[in-house]
């Protein structure tokens, strides 16, 4: 994804995914790059948690637009602090566009302009060397300012008005041209007229669902998700969004390497030069200069041999292969919906606020339509699928507490009321299973280890312990050998090692020869290619490709780019993938 798909082959070379490709023959990268916005509560918001996805997208000269919601005045002015609110706010916006333009390589300089939308006027700024690098400022009360109009979580109760009564006064000075009482439906109305005029086809938002286990998250971070995402709503183009973790990151292991570490530690001081509140030994802020973690990992699932899945705008979306190719997107409703999807038993499953939904895809006449099925409330994380014993789908998923909870479809295809728990302690996101006749093997990684259960009957599992040996930095890719052995692919924690075991009898082992060429994004699981690396695909693509067999010895390598596009990479029995192709 944006400063994501990293393609690693035979463990070591690294390349940039790059590649479009058209319907019958590839196309220039340029006739439609993406466009990214990030929609961020604070000044530092995608400098800690974003990067180094959003340092990649701008080193590479890629359109990128942040629009900051508030003015991130905190508590500067209150006794015992004696700094000037306005001063700090200013100094703040300052220190982000010198971030900026030290990514994008040219100088500090930027062009201030007013965006009128409806009632309001948005404080634009573009930076000269770099015209499509722009950093939009709404000037919100921070949610820790207690004498803003609402008080204490001023964006927050913003956000829950749902009726738009309340406002809250910009922090500016006197006689500022955007000095403004924003309503709930302002602030929307804003969203979409800087999505508008960015042509943004990737939304990156904070974390809309921080994980209650671990470090609490600021209510600026979430409301500033939730606006994200009822702008993109109410904006009614197809968008791609990813939601990044934001304070519980120190509380999971480092995924950043070295070089990408240094460039965000980099990147961030010069932002920090501006920010008198920040201890440059804090550790909490060496830790999010580590790492970067999707909220809703993309997974390895969402595809199979003659169909791949997306949500897009919250909304699930089908491609589908026809004797001429891959055609689509099709709108198979749904929403909204939080981007990991599992696919399995002819079903799509996702995940809605706290339920685990299905989508039964039909193509009648022409047209896709789905049936859809609440499958049980309660899940706090995202479903993992499977067929396994008797032929029936099984649906797992990780509630609150960090514990795996599973439910089996009935022969009838009805699902039961409540979820068997099957125990396990601080489950992460990227659970992965491997079904067939033999049973399904469910694996979960925690911060420490991964957890593994085995099928023993129809909806019945027993807990078979840890893999021995694995430390697991990232979600896990879990497939059956050739002959039947379940293998996994991680990386490694604290490291950007890519690692592979495989299972044979109850007996866990590195397989003999090298790990031949993968797919590798920071924050998801790798995945092998099975042989040779796809050519590079030239645009950035949105989780990793998913490889998905069509035939003997035949694949397809599919990917999601970040224009929202799907692109397909047929491989033929000789190992060797073709040019990517765009699907529809």
């Amino acid at each position: 994804m944006a400063g994501m798909t990293r393609l690693i082959a035979a463990m070591a070379a690294v390349a940039a995914c790059a590649g479009i490709l058209g319907a019958s023959a590839p196309v220039s990268a340029a006739q439609r790059q993406p466009v990214f916005m990030q929609i961020i509560a604070h000044p530092d918001d995608d400098l800690l948690f974003m990067s180094p996805d959003l340092s990649r997208e701008i080193g590479a000269g890629g359109g990128v637009t942040t629009v900051v919601l508030t003015a991130a005045e905190g508590r500067a002015g209150i006794k015992p602090d004696t700094h000037n609110p306005l001063a700090y706010v200013a100094e703040r916006r300052q220190g982000l566009q010198a971030a900026y333009a030290a990514m994008a390589g040219v100088s500090d300089s930027w062009r201030v302009q007013a965006v009128r939308s409806g009632r309001v006027r948005v404080e634009l700024h573009t930076l000269t060397g770099r015209p499509n690098v722009q950093l939009a400022f709404l000037g919100l009360p921070d949610g820790r300012d207690p004498r803003a109009d609402l008080g204490r979580r001023a964006l927050a109760q913003l956000h829950a008005d749902r009726a738009s009564r309340k406002c809250a006064r910009t922090v500016t000075g006197t006689g500022s041209p955007y000095a403004f009482c924003y309503t709930r439906e302002d602030v929307i109305r804003a969203l979409v007229t800087l999505l508008r005029r960015s042509g943004a086809t990737t939304v990156r938002a904070q974390d809309p669902a921080p994980d209650k286990r671990y470090t609490a998250d600021h209510t600026d971070h979430i409301a500033a998700s939730a606006f994200a995402a009822d702008a993109v709503r109410a904006y009614g183009r197809r968008i791609v969004e990813v939601d990044y973790r934001d304070y519980n990151l120190s509380d999971t292991p480092v995924n950043l390497g070295a070089a990408a570490g240094a460039t965000k530690q980099r990147v961030f001081g010069l932002y920090r030069a501006h920010d008198y509140r920040i201890n440059p030994e804090a550790a909490n802020y060496a830790g999010w200069q580590k790492r970067m973690r999707y909220r809703w990992p993309r997974g390895t699932s969402w595809a199979t041999g003659t169909r791949a899945f997306a949500v897009l705008s919250g909304r699930l979306y089908t491609w589908w292969r026809s004797s001429s190719g891959w055609k689509g997107p099709a709108s198979l409703g749904g929403g909204p919906l939080a981007p990991s999807l599992a696919v399995g038993g002819g079903q799509v499953f996702a995940l809605k606020g706290g339920q685990i939904v299905a989508a039964r895809p039909r193509l009648s006449h022409g047209r896709w339509s789905a049936r859809w099925t609440t499958i049980g409330n309660g899940a706090a994380g995202a479903p993992v699928a499977a067929v396994g014993k008797g032929g029936r789908t099984v649906v797992f998923t990780r509630d609150a507490k960090g514990t795996v909870s599973v439910k089996c479809q009935a022969a009838g295809g009805s699902w039961p009321k409540k979820w068997i728990e099957l125990r396990g302690r601080d489950v992460q996101e990227g659970m992965a299973a491997v079904g067939g006749r033999a049973g399904i093997e469910l694996f979960a990684p925690t911060r420490t280890q991964v957890l593994q259960w085995r099928q023993t009957s129809a909806c019945g599992f027993t807990y078979a312990g840890a893999v021995p040996g694995v430390r697991p930095g990232s979600p896990l890719s879990a497939i059956r050998d050739t002959g039947g052995r379940p293998t996994l692919t991680y990386q490694e924690a604290g490291s950007t090692t890519v690692r592979q075991v495989r299972e044979t009898g109850r007996t866990w082992s590195t397989p003999t020869g090298r790990l031949g060429a993968v797919f590798r994004q920071t924050g998801e699981a790798p995945v092998p290619t099975g042989g040779t690396m796809p050519p590079a695909l030239g645009i950035p693509a949105i989780g990793v490709p998913a490889i998905t067999g069509y035939g003997s010895g035949k694949a397809f390598a599919l990917a999601l780019g970040a224009d929202g596009r799907l692109y397909v990479s047929a491989r033929s029995t000789w190992d060797t993938f073709g040019d990517w192709r765009l699907a529809g």
